[in-house]
């Protein structure tokens, strides 16, 4: 039968290290061709980063980390976590993590919000493994008022029946907050 391309199986390699993987094919009338690709299996993670500061840069709002890089050779990049989740990402991320890669030895975190923001870093292999993340440095900030809106309800809604108020602020160091109706 002639097969234009498909999944030939998958393998399981035994060890870490570099292999070859061959593939031969043979015509209806004998001939046979054969290719090769050499692949490198590595399941061990890098050494981790060492966190050296989280330091105010630039702006108030502004929050400059900078880490000794792990010594492995293989490492891509780093992802820089902020209170345990990306910092450069705007949500929470599912899936791979290449996109959100950031080159040593510093990360710029930019437009904080009042409160404390803790630091960590790990280091990514070509292979997509991960060190273990680094040590954690905390920072607070404190530039302005807090800031906090009401979200629920909406201006201007009517209602009949008791109403639920829902508050929102980004700023971590709120200590109160006190609700008022005219």
């Amino acid at each position: 039968l002639p097969v234009l391309a498909g999944a030939l199986g998958t393998w399981t390699a035994l060890g870490e290290g570099p292999y070859t993987i061959a593939l031969e094919g043979e015509d209806t009338s004998g001939n046979v061709a054969r290719t090769e690709r050499r692949v490198v299996v590595d399941n061990l993670p890098p050494q981790s980063p060492l966190l050296l500061s989280v330091e105010v840069s630039q702006q108030p709002s502004w929050l400059l980390s900078t880490w000794q890089p792990s010594p492995d050779t293989d490492v891509s990049g780093y992802l820089v976590y902020r209170n345990g989740r990306l910092a450069n990402a705007t949500g929470i991320v599912i899936g791979d993590l290449r996109p959100y890669l950031v080159p040593p030895p510093s990360y710029l975190d930019k437009d904080l919000p009042d409160g404390q923001h803790c630091y960590r870093v790990v280091a990514m292999d070509a292979a997509g493994n991960l060190s273990l993340p680094s040590n954690q440095i905390c920072r607070t900030l404190d530039n302005r008022p807090p800031h906090a809106e009401i979200v629920q309800p909406a201006s201007g809604t009517r209602f009949e029946f008791p109403v639920r108020v829902v508050a929102f602020t980004p700023d971590t160091d709120v200590a109160r907050v006190q609700f008022q109706f005219k």
